[in-house]
């Protein structure tokens, strides 16, 4: 990839594009931070622990596919949120086999107290949103996502993602 012919070729509308993905990349950035500094967690951490306060007890594979984060980092953020107090898991009652987890007490009052994961905040602007008007920033953002995403990337992702992503790779 030769860099100086793509600089050469960049119209002000890619630059414009570039930096609004930056203020993105910031603001989750900045968001993670005060997180961090003001609740001692993480965003994937405070987000399993809203997605365990919608419902009762979530199995670990659940919690996996609804954050998309891979099965080791799943149980990597219920091993912290566990020492921390703030979930524990248990076997469920109709397959002894299957680890459910749930949040303790502790895990309530922290999730009533924590503002919300910006996945959160932006649905609820997005529910603001005409619904022709999300298929076109979910085209442009699946269009921009295949740019950046690798075969690399692929574990990271769930299969669901990846086969959304699969169709814009030409």
């Amino acid at each position: 990839m030769d860099i100086i012919k793509i600089i050469n070729r960049v119209e002000d509308i890619d630059l414009k594009i570039t930096d609004n993905l930056d203020k993105i990349t910031l603001a989750v950035s900045y968001f993670s931070k005060k997180l961090k500094q003001n609740f001692g967690l993480n965003s994937s951490q405070l987000t399993c622990l809203y997605i365990l306060s919608a419902r009762n007890a979530v199995s670990l594979h659940d919690l996996s596919k609804e954050t998309y984060l891979s099965p080791s980092m799943i149980t990597n953020v219920i091993d912290k949120l566990e020492i921390k107090k703030l979930a524990k898991r248990r076997p469920s009652r109709k397959d002894r086999r299957k680890i459910l987890v749930e949040l303790t007490a502790e895990g309530k009052k922290t999730v009533e107290k924590a503002p919300p994961v910006l996945r959160y905040k932006l649905l609820a602007e997005l529910s603001k949103i005409r619904h022709q008007e999300k298929e076109k920033i979910n085209a442009a953002l699946c269009k921009l996502i295949s740019y950046i995403a690798f075969e690399e990337t692929a574990p990271v992702l769930n299969k669901k993602a990846a086969k959304d992503l699969s169709a814009f790779k030409e």
